[in-house]
């Protein structure tokens, strides 16, 4: 019952499946020859921006200079970061901190989640829970997590940081 309660979210007010669309399919290559069978591979393969935080845990952002010259002040711009966009161009300014949903099978093995791992909680149930809640109150002042219901005043809710492209163009 959980999993079908789950899917009406995905489907209803989550709007999970605007980018982890349930149309693209891939033959099922366990599937008996004599009963194919058509698997959902759940992502658009589009770019999106959704205003993901900085991970100020990020590993990346401690890394040596040789490997990260820019340290803690390094962005992850995404899409931009392909050569082909031309820095300030309109292209680069549209690309910029666009990144592709990943596929939403086996999801509870692949935390953390978001592009740099901003999303992780105690267990992998509120990581996931994390990334819906920002999906659904990141433009709402005064959400944060723990979400507004779950505050306490031992762990108050801290607001959403801002994103970690500022001037991006947010889906």
């Amino acid at each position: 019952m959980s999993e079908y309660m789950g899917f009406l979210v995905f489907k209803g007010k989550g709007k999970c499946i605007i980018c982890h669309t349930l149309n693209n399919q891939v033959p099922n290559p366990n599937s008996p020859e004599d009963q194919p069978e058509r698997l959902p591979i759940f992502t658009d393969f589009k770019y999106h921006n959704l205003g993901i935080p900085k991970n100020l845990k990020n590993p990346w952002l401690s890394m040596p200079p040789e490997f990260n010259p820019d340290g803690r002040r390094y962005v992850d711009l995404g899409l931009a970061e392909n050569p082909a966009y031309y820095i300030g161009t309109a292209p680069y300014k549209v690309a910029k901190g666009r990144f592709k949903p990943p596929t939403l099978r086996n999801i509870a093995k692949t935390e953390p989640y978001g592009h740099n791992g901003y999303f992780k909680a105690d267990n992998t149930f509120m990581s996931l829970m994390m990334v819906v809640h920002f999906y659904a109150t990141r433009d709402v002042p005064g959400e944060g997590w723990p979400p507004l219901m779950l505050s306490t005043p031992e762990n108050p809710t801290k607001p959403w940081p801002a994103p970690e492209v500022k001037d991006a163009t947010f889906l």
